[in-house]
């Protein structure tokens, strides 16, 4: 198991029962995490899921302390084979473009929040209907 073998800690508060697709929304989440494995920094990966409510939707958050990602990258990653490419990863943008698309069947949305070197959050919502 990927979360083993790299010595990660996933951390979480209590989630919400939610309404939808459960393949799709547990897609979206293990390729959050998946991938904040993947693009570790030099330390062993922390992440942490939260979940916020609000009047129309759920506003989730994953965090790591990962690599992170410049700003003039942070839209075109959810892109598939977006050009975006580290000498030391191999990045496609499958994973996160089937993040977005998945959110996008539930009503709402994704993005990210990163510095390099501090790490990355990504948010998204999910309706409440």
């Amino acid at each position: 198991m990927v979360i083993t073998d790299s010595n990660a800690k996933v951390s979480y508060t209590t989630l919400p029962t939610i309404r939808g697709n459960s393949l799709q929304i547990n897609q979206l989440l293990q390729n959050l995490v998946g991938n904040a494995i993947k693009f570790q920094s030099s330390k062993s990966p922390e992440i942490e899921i939260a979940a916020n409510e609000f009047t129309d939707h759920w506003l989730f958050s994953v965090s790591d302390n990962g690599i992170g990602i410049d700003q003039k990258h942070q839209e075109q990653i959810f892109n598939i084979f977006n050009g975006y490419t580290r000498q030391e990863y191999e990045v496609t943008g499958i994973e996160l473009s089937i993040c977005k698309k998945n959110c996008k069947r539930h009503g709402k949305t994704i993005w990210v929040e990163s510095e390099p070197g501090q790490g990355a959050t990504f948010y998204f919502t999910i309706s409440q209907n």
